[in-house]
C-alpha cells in the first residue's frame, strides 16, 4: 500500500503518559486513524449519556467507553507529535488530524442511542462503508479496510484463533 502506514499494538510513553493503540494508520497527509478493537462476547449498549453496557446471559455489566479510552490514546499521541518537529509540503508545515474509531466484531449487536452519535462505532466488516461516508477517497486505505472485513477470524503464527477485529487489520498491509 503506496503512502499509507498501518502500525498495529504500538505503544507509547511520553511525559509520564502512556497510551496502548490497538491499530493505527497514517497518511501522508497526516490524516491519522486510531482504531480501538473490542471483541465481547457479549452485546453491546450505549445509554443516552454515552455509559456502555455489555450484556454478558442477560446481565448487565458496566464497562469503560472505548470512545473515551480512544480519546486518551488520541491526547497522549497528539501531545507527542506536538513535541516534535513536523513534516512540510511546499513550505507549509502539516497539521495532523486524528478520528477515534472503535470497532467492533462482527458478531456482536450494538443497541445504540438516537441522541448520542455513535457512527464511529463500528464493526469490522463496516468499515469501508464507514470510510466511503466519511469521504475518504484513497483507494489504497479502501482496500485496506475492504480486506479487513473478509480475513474474518484467522490463526496468528501460532496457530491460536485471533479474533476478527485483530484479523480485519492486516499485519502485512
Amino acid at each position: 500500500m503506496k503512502k499509507w502506514a498501518v502500525i498495529h499494538d504500538f505503544r507509547i510513553e511520553h511525559k509520564g503518559r502512556v497510551a496502548q493503540i490497538d491499530h493505527l494508520i497514517i497518511n501522508r497527509f497526516l490524516e491519522i486513524f486510531v482504531i480501538e478493537t473490542k471483541n465481547f462476547s457479549a452485546d453491546l449498549q450505549i445509554n443516552e449519556v454515552g455509559e456502555f453496557t455489555a450484556w454478558y446471559h442477560k446481565k448487565p455489566i458496566g464497562i469503560a467507553s472505548p470512545l473515551v479510552q480512544n480519546e486518551k490514546h488520541i491526547a497522549v499521541l497528539k501531545d507527542l507529535i506536538n513535541s516534535s518537529p513536523m513534516p512540510t509540503r511546499l513550505g507549509i508545515s502539516l497539521t495532523p488530524s486524528f478520528s477515534n474509531i472503535v470497532m467492533l466484531s462482527n458478531h456482536q449487536r450494538i443497541t445504540r442511542p438516537k441522541k448520542i452519535d455513535s457512527q464511529n462505532i463500528i464493526k469490522a466488516e463496516q468499515i469501508k462503508d464507514w470510510l466511503t461516508k466519511t469521504n475518504v477517497d484513497n483507494a489504497s486505505i479502501i482496500h485496506i479496510f475492504s480486506s479487513m472485513a473478509k480475513n474474518g477470524q484467522q490463526r496468528n503464527s501460532n496457530g491460536n484463533r485471533r479474533n476478527d477485529c485483530q484479523a480485519a487489520l492486516p499485519i502485512d498491509a
